[in-house]
């Protein structure tokens, strides 16, 4: 055989044992890709449905408590707190900075949620528990000044409903004296 046949014999091979093996592969990874994305779709669907679910409910007590707010049903707005709350603010206190509030923001009049985010915390999940915090964030007017809210709520796997554990005011009318 001649050189140039010889050489273009092994180049022959080399491209067939080098691209067959690699397109092979490409074929089977793109193949076993799809099913990966495919699956990726479906929890991605599933936990987005799950967790509009729970923004749903939460953004319901959530408003039930703030149309409290907005009628000054103070007493009956306790209720809407989990003991998660209560443990760092008792009642007491939580009434007296609510009407100091009222005072430097004025009567609340309307509200809008502006944005959430939901949590799932892993620890719980993974020993069969589906805990769930989800956080608003709302705009309010008020008859004085506007404000922004962050409301926290929580709602234990064996729950039937939220809780609210945390509610920050963001205005700066607040600091002031």
């Amino acid at each position: 055989m001649e050189t140039s046949t010889k050489n273009r014999l092994v180049v022959g091979l080399l491209v067939f044992f080098i691209m067959i093996p690699s397109c092979l592969c490409f074929v089977i990874f793109r193949a076993r890709t799809g099913t990966v994305e495919q699956q990726i779709a479906e929890i991605s669907g599933s936990l987005s449905s799950e967790m509009d679910v729970a923004k749903t409910s939460a953004k319901m007590v959530a408003d039930a408590c703030l149309g409290l707010i907005k009628t000054d049903q103070i007493n009956q707005l306790m209720d809407c707190y989990g003991d998660e709350f209560f443990a760092a603010t008792s009642k007491d206190e939580w009434k007296i900075i609510l009407a100091n509030i009222r005072d430097k923001l004025g009567i609340l009049e309307s509200y809008e949620m502006i944005s959430w985010q939901a949590r799932f915390p892993i620890a719980e999940a993974t020993e069969g528990r589906r805990d769930t915090v989800i956080i608003l964030v709302y705009k309010m007017q008020y008859s004085k000044h506007d404000d922004q809210e962050q409301i926290t709520l929580f709602k234990k796997a064996d729950s039937p409903s939220f809780k609210i554990i945390a509610h920050h005011f963001e205005s700066s009318v607040l600091l002031r004296e």
